[in-house]
């Protein structure tokens, strides 16, 4: 079950057509799952930039673009994106950080608002 907090929710639905484009994925040669959705706004968040990119939930929640960063799920369910149970990775510093979610919304919305513009 997919777990977000109450203030992601209406992001997510926003994003993913109401759940319909959301999509668990193998990561890691099939290690580990986690989940992506596909949409107008994919291409900010992927690293994939061809015809149908996917990007992770986590890293739209966040509003985390950057690839040396990784977004940690503190309780190992890659299932758990609620907000006190992710946070940032930095492999090279082999450091971890808090997630700044006033300023991640406000990115997120920027983003949202600016694909859709440019879609239109």
């Amino acid at each position: 079950m997919l777990v977000l907090s109450a203030e992601d929710v209406a992001d997510v639905l926003a994003i993913s057509d109401n759940g319909k484009k959301l999509y668990v994925i193998t990561r890691g040669g099939g290690t580990t799952v986690g989940v992506s959705f596909r949409d107008t706004t994919c291409f900010v968040w992927s690293k994939y930039n061809g015809k149908n990119p996917l990007a992770t939930l986590e890293r739209f929640l966040a509003s985390e673009t950057h690839g040396g960063r990784v977004i940690r799920h503190k309780d190992g369910n890659p299932f758990n994106l609620t907000r006190e149970n992710l946070e940032i990775e930095v492999k090279a510093k082999k450091s971890r950080h808090p997630i700044d979610w006033d300023k991640a919304v406000s990115e997120r919305k920027h983003r949202m608002g600016f694909t859709k513009q440019e879609a239109a």
